[in-house]
């Protein structure tokens, strides 16, 4: 494990319907969590959490619900308890686990158009305008995703 971010898991599934599902994870020992090193012995309860840039389940097909039943039974297996999901904005995947998870929105989604050095620009100049503080440091400007 690096940086306490875990072990890197890809998750799949083939439903016999055709359904198929990829999930990337990073599965973490609960009993090496510093609050619970002398209550949960190490090595038999798990964490799943999505690594930055991925995001969820992607899913193709219809039967979603055989796709968690499958899940929840390797999950139970496997010693996972708890699972934290930041779903993929520009995906949308968070529709098709309706119901499936607790879904909340946490915040605005950054992104930058990439088309050309001019558009980059004019982007910039456009958020300065506007007043937007700190679009420019580091990496650059921001747009929200929904508008």
């Amino acid at each position: 494990m690096r940086h306490g971010d875990g072990e890197p898991l890809l998750v799949s599934y083939d439903g016999a319907d055709g359904t198929r599902g990829i999930n990337v994870v990073m599965r973490r020992d609960v009993g090496d969590a510093p609050r619970l090193k002398r209550r949960v012995e190490s090595g038999r309860l798990f964490d799943l959490a999505t690594p930055y840039g991925y995001g969820g389940w992607l899913v193709e097909g219809q039967d979603v619900e055989g796709l968690f039943r499958a899940y929840k039974r390797w999950c139970a297996k496997a010693g996972i308890v708890c699972e934290f999901v930041r779903f993929h904005p520009m995906f949308a995947n968070h529709a098709a686990c309706e119901g499936l998870y607790d879904v909340m929105p946490l915040g605005e989604v950054v992104r930058r158009p990439l088309e050309s050095r001019g558009a980059v620009g004019q982007h910039d100049e456009h958020l300065s305008q506007q007043g937007a503080q700190g679009a420019k440091a580091g990496c650059g400007g921001a747009q929200r995703a929904d508008g």
